[in-house]
């Protein structure tokens, strides 16, 4: 009952070509390249391997892909969505009110992953510092023997002099910035060496040292 006699329902697919406007062609365009920088639209694994890490992601990467994905299931669905609308939150009344919004999210991103990159350059840098203490002839170390271990901070520190520190290249800026990051980290291990202490002390054996004295 109530149950259509229909073997198949026939359809057509139709592509209409659309020109957006520059203030909703923007914001497309900046969640395409923030897909691109995220590795999202190189295919579906790593996309719904985000998206089912979600109660127990812990990388930045996934984490940032799963809140620019939202609801949706795939990064190209993400991306058809922007260009249905500028904002499918409805925060934004307008295309221009999206763009300054999502100019402040850039900007305060930004403002954390250098905030991030310098204390994790900083703790490195005086860990790194104290096993040349009592190991001087480890520095630049290659590995390759068993039990090495390799100085990879030598060869990160060595990288961004020669502007390399990015994988899969960067513009200038970015290089420069990341220079200027680790500069500020070794005046930081100069002038307070000790409190980048703590993120180690497990494995120094810090506390235990400490209880004994």
């Amino acid at each position: 009952q109530n149950i259509a006699e229909i073997d198949e329902i026939k359809f057509e697919e139709h592509i209409e070509k659309v020109n957006l406007p520059s203030g909703e062609r923007a914001i497309y365009l900046e969640l395409e390249t923030y897909l691109k920088s995220l590795d999202a639209l190189k295919g579906k694994k790593s996309t719904k391997a985000a998206l089912k890490s979600k109660k127990s992601a812990k990388g930045d990467r996934e984490l940032r892909m799963q809140k620019v994905l939202e609801d949706s299931e795939t990064a190209e669905e993400a991306l058809l969505k922007r260009a249905s609308h500028f904002d499918m939150s409805a925060k934004a009344s307008t295309a221009e009110e999206a763009c300054a919004c999502l100019v402040d999210i850039r900007r305060t991103q930004l403002e954390d992953c250098e905030s991030e990159l310098l204390d994790f350059i900083t703790r490195a840098l005086r860990q790194r510092n104290r096993i040349l203490q009592l190991d001087p002839s480890w520095k630049g170390c290659q590995g390759g023997m068993k039990g090495e271990v390799q100085d990879r901070l030598h060869i990160f520190l060595k990288d961004v002099a020669e502007k390399q520190s990015i994988s899969g290249g960067a513009d200038d800026e970015v290089h420069e910035k990341v220079i200027d990051l680790v500069n500020r980290a070794k005046e930081l291990v100069k002038e307070k060496p000790r409190i980048y202490d703590e993120y180690f002390a497990e494995v120094n054996n810090d506390n235990e040292e400490e209880e004994e004295t």
